[in-house]
């Protein structure tokens, strides 16, 4: 019974961090009132094209991209974030959200 109420217990707690998040930054997205940083215009496109690596290759290395400037290098750029945490959550939830089929 105590296994029980703990999990309900871990279960609420989840749940309310994640409405106490939605009530502090719901009103950044999608960018109603201009908050976006200006960031996203550089991070959210390396995302979307890590995302089309990821796809199509699953986890080869990408030394470039074709899918932005005709082939600009991927891996040797820091700022890229293909094998970061950030681009995992990205796939994540993504794939949560619509199952892409590589072409």
């Amino acid at each position: 019974m105590k296994l029980l109420l703990k999990n309900y217990l871990f279960l609420l707690l989840i749940i309310s961090i994640i409405l106490i998040h939605q009530l502090i930054f719901q009103s950044f997205f999608p960018n109603k009132n201009f908050l976006l940083g200006h960031d996203y215009s550089y991070f959210l496109p390396n995302f979307i094209v890590g995302n089309i690596w990821f796809v199509k290759n699953f986890l080869s290395i990408p030394w470039f991209t074709p899918s932005t400037c005709c082939g600009v290098p991927f891996f040797g750029d820091p700022q890229t974030m293909f094998y970061s945490f950030q681009q995992l959550i990205f796939l994540f939830f993504l794939h949560l959200q619509l199952p892409l089929k590589p072409c």
